[in-house]
């Protein structure tokens, strides 16, 4: 007949095999016996008449008061629950540092661009250069730039907030289809290159804010860009066209310094004089073919549209095409002249708002420079 184990010598037993990851209780054993041999349990779950007891090592099921089930890791296994608990928190605690980093940094650019905004508020005064105390030039315009905008120098680009003006909307119809990932690096990238081209102190000073759609629409056709004049607010789909739209900005905003006597001798006389718009009669237009051109002083055919755009497309193929316009130039006594009068103009506008003087070279230009 086998003999009964005590109690007390049952839980001696259990003692040595719990740190062996292995249990001696048995089925049937009362609750107060587990309690004696494995001690109190960390967690509790009641099912009706059953009741199971949870410890880190495993657990115990009891019905109706008695044990029907026990399960217990091995020492390995528990090892292995303890490593794989400690990866979880650690990769936890990881995740909440990073979350916490991220949530840093967004509210540094938030504070930033709030910083940015109440610098260029409504009744606050863009900073303006000065030189020697002598000019107090400030640019009528005032930035609003949003939380999303990107900065070159001091021009936000706005990829994401493109805002229209009620009577540019009549005009024209403005798909805004934002640039994201790669092709936002790349046109930001493209137009800090266009930028890089002007001497800080001459677009900071007269560009009020770059917007970046991905298609712009005028009468159903694609446009490459165009500007808000009197806000000197830029549209563009692509970085080249910066320079054009740019000269119509500065040639709007600083007729008076333009040369207009000296840059309409340098065309053919079939001109009509509206204004300040100065067309050329379509007449002339159509007899000046491609080869005429530039013995005409115009560098296209656009350029014959008006004074303004002559004046534009002059200043784009020198900005984003110098190579062109330095063979160009060689062969056109007019158009060498034009750039002539078009670095002066540049110059005469960066000492009316800085002070400077020959800032603005014609070799620094047609070199690319």
């Amino acid at each position: 007949m086998r003999s009964r184990i005590p109690v007390a010598c049952a839980a001696l037993l259990l003692a040595a095999a719990c740190s062996q990851a292995e249990t001696l209780i048995s089925k049937d054993y009362t609750i107060d016996q587990v309690r004696k041999a494995a001690g109190e349990p960390i967690g509790k779950m009641n099912q009706g008449n059953k009741v199971i007891w949870l410890y880190r090592r495993g657990n115990v099921t009891f019905i109706n008061g008695k044990v029907t089930n026990v399960g217990w890791l091995t020492e390995a296994q528990f090892a292995e629950k303890t490593r794989r608990q400690q990866e979880k928190a650690r990769a936890a605690a990881e995740a909440r540092a990073k979350k916490a980093e991220a949530a840093r940094k967004a509210e540094e650019a938030r504070k930033a661009a709030a910083a940015a905004r109440k610098r260029n508020a409504p009744g606050e005064s863009l900073a303006p250069p000065r030189a020697a105390g002598q000019h107090n030039y400030v640019p009528p315009f005032k930035r609003n730039p949003s939380e999303s905008a990107k900065f070159i120098g001091e021009i936000p680009v706005e990829f994401e907030a493109i805002l229209m003006p009620k009577k540019l909307v009549q005009e024209k119809n403005i798909q805004i289809g934002r640039f994201t990932g790669k092709s936002r690096r790349k046109a930001l990238s493209g137009l800090q290159a266009a930028l890089g081209k002007y001497p800080a102190e001459l677009t900071d000073n007269t560009v009020n804010t770059i917007y970046f759609p991905s298609q712009i629409l005028s009468g159903g056709d694609r446009v490459g860009g165009f500007a808000d004049i009197s806000s000197r607010k830029i549209y563009i789909t692509n970085s080249r066209t910066f320079h054009h739209e740019y000269g119509h900005v500065l040639l709007h905003s600083f007729y008076k310094l333009f040369p207009r006597k000296d840059w309409l001798a340098l065309n053919d006389r079939d001109y009509t004089d509206d204004g300040r718009i100065v067309r050329v009669l379509y007449e002339a237009r159509q007899r000046y073919g491609s080869p005429y051109y530039h013995d005409k002083g115009f560098i296209n055919r656009y350029a014959m549209v008006s004074l303004h755009e002559d004046f534009a497309e002059t200043f784009e193929i020198t900005m984003a095409h110098p190579d062109i316009m330095d063979k160009t130039q060689r062969n056109s006594e007019r158009i060498s002249k034009k750039i002539d009068l078009m670095v002066r103009f540049l110059n005469d506008i960066i000492a009316h708002i800085s002070g400077k003087e020959s800032v603005v070279k014609r070799e620094n230009l047609l070199a690319g420079e």
